[in-house]
């Protein structure tokens, strides 16, 4: 029994002249990878992930070696009464995948402390630079705290509102991460508008069926659409070819071409390159590559090659500023001890450190992000060693 006797139930009768379903439009390509975000969901899931990762670490500020309960630390913690510190290092982190910066405005006189600072939409910002290309003053348009920053010294001041000071976070590379792999985005992008119209429009072929004899156009159509409706009616998956042939029914099932293969291999290839440019490894992404083994090992290298730059990166930048403005010298970066998939390489540097026996206890609870205890400023060594010869019933 062929097909269109399992369709219709009953014996075939021949078909003419040529009809074929799934035409497809011509999908646009991703111009810009800017768009990728809102446009290709590994693109947005892969930022997700990294700024989500961000928004689990804390800042430490240290100075001289000892952990200092600044303004740094409550401002990078709550930004502002809008927005919380969590909520602001997301968009930031994002901001700097996108464009490979970010612009963080304070509040408050720029000759004391400030008293809040907010994201601005790099979008936002028009950046000129002056004969040696370096940045000269910053325009802010269509935002709050829109307005001319031109640049004093080291700082960039709004020209009209002293209470107002712009900062860049720029990214060492100068450029969006994303940047760096558009050609893979824009692949990723184009292959899944095209399966969605291959999808809207029934699927790939799955049958294709060639009739022998010839008919109008008009009653091929009909026999086009009963086919297909009673293939529906039965659960079919993908949509069917019909062809015109000669003396009787030719049927043949459809499968994947070398070029079909080549093109699923394609689109894997470009996933893991886009995840590997955010830089985040094969094992955390693909159940099929993580095992227990190298899940935790795969989770440091996330942490400390990705995840803590990118921090390290945002809090000194933001750090150094609140600093200089607070009048005092400290270092603000992410303090690792707090991570748990690093605590266990933490505490081993520390461990390594008490053996030496050149850092007070306080000097390392500084280190790990942790509070000063009384007494911890004093330095003490093991004494037990001593000579073979020596009386051990002596010794305390």
């Amino acid at each position: 029994m062929n097909i269109l006797q399992r369709i219709f139930g009953k014996k075939a009768s021949s078909s003419v002249s040529y009809a074929t379903f799934g035409n497809y439009s011509d999908v646009a390509e991703i111009t810009h990878y800017s768009q990728a975000l809102e446009n290709n969901s590994v693109v947005s899931n892969a930022v997700d992930l990294v700024a989500k990762a961000c928004m689990g670490t804390n800042p430490t500020c240290v100075d001289n070696g000892k952990n200092a309960d600044v303004l740094a630390k409550k401002l990078l913690n709550n930004p502002s009464d809008m927005v919380s510190g969590d909520e602001f290092l997301y968009k930031i982190i994002e901001d700097i995948y996108l464009g490979g910066h970010a612009f963080v405005v304070f509040i408050g006189n720029v000759r004391s402390e400030p008293l809040e600072m907010y994201r601005v939409d790099p979008t936002k910002v028009s950046t000129f630079t002056n004969s040696f290309n370096d940045d000269d003053r910053y325009q802010v348009l269509n935002d709050k705290y829109q307005g001319l920053y031109l640049k004093q010294g080291e700082r960039f001041l709004n020209s009209q509102n002293e209470f107002l000071e712009i900062i860049k976070i720029q990214h060492p590379s100068k450029r969006s991460i994303l940047n760096s792999c558009r050609e893979e985005i824009n692949i990723l992008a184009v292959g899944l508008a095209k399966n969605g119209a291959m999808l809207s429009n029934g699927g790939r072929i799955s049958m294709l069926l060639s009739f022998k004899d010839y008919v109008g156009q008009d009653e091929l159509a009909d026999r086009v659409n009963s086919i297909e409706r009673k293939a529906r009616e039965k659960g079919g998956g993908g949509f069917l070819g019909i062809v015109s042939g000669e003396n009787g029914v030719d049927v043949k099932e459809m499968g994947l071409t070398p070029k079909d293969m080549d093109f699923i291999q394609l689109q894997e290839i470009c996933r893991r390159e886009v995840y590997f440019r955010c830089g985040i490894p094969l094992p955390l992404i693909d159940s099929a590559a993580a095992t227990d083994n190298n899940m935790a090992a795969a989770k440091m290298q996330f942490y400390t090659e990705t995840v803590i730059p990118l921090c390290d990166l945002v809090y000194s930048k933001i750090g150094a500023l609140i600093a200089f403005r607070e009048k005092k010298k400290y270092t603000t970066l992410t303090n690792q001890f707090l991570i748990p998939a690093v605590r266990h390489q933490v505490l081993g540097e520390l461990e390594k450190r008490k053996k030496i026996g050149i850092e007070t206890i306080n000097e390392m609870r500084s280190l790990a992000g942790l509070e000063r205890i009384e007494g911890g400023d004093e330095v003490f060594i093991e004494a037990r060693m001593v000579g073979l010869g020596d009386n051990q019933s002596n010794l305390g």
